[in-house]
């Protein structure tokens, strides 16, 4: 096992515990075997750079955050920046159809589009939730 295996390894245990879903559906999303996974995250073996391209978008992380973020960082979660709040904004008709580029060249199926999507729905909800906590504080 070399060093950078295990560190990619400990950064996709961390992002996919961190968004609280097993290997087994990780393995599902991405069209691989559950094993391959497992090997993935104990550093014994290595995704291939396509695979490297679609655990980045699952997670919303580039892929030099996803190669080279410190290990803390996976502890967090990834934030919408302004800038990529403002593309959506001016571009929600590209970025629907990148999503369902994506959906198409990794095989999604409806039931696992439907996941992410709801999956999605609730992590803005939620975000949406702590801003507006943020701001009543604030206000007081």
């Amino acid at each position: 096992m070399s060093a950078k295996a295990g560190q990619l390894g400990q950064k996709i245990k961390l992002l996919r515990q961190r968004k609280k879903i097993t290997q087994e559906k990780l393995a599902r999303i991405l069209n691989i075997n559950r094993t391959t996974l497992a090997n993935w995250e104990n550093g014994r073996a290595e995704p291939d750079t396509e695979q490297l391209r679609k655990i980045a978008i699952y997670f919303n992380v580039t892929l030099d955050e996803l190669l080279d973020m410190p290990e803390t960082a996976a502890l967090y979660p990834t934030a919408v920046t302004d800038q990529t709040s403002e593309q959506f904004r001016e571009n929600p008709d590209r970025e629907w159809g990148n999503f369902l580029i994506f959906a198409r060249q990794t095989g999604l199926g409806p039931k696992t589009l439907r996941e992410i999507i709801e999956w999605q729905i609730s992590t803005s909800l939620n975000i949406c939730q702590q801003i507006n906590k943020t701001k009543a504080g604030g206000n007081k």
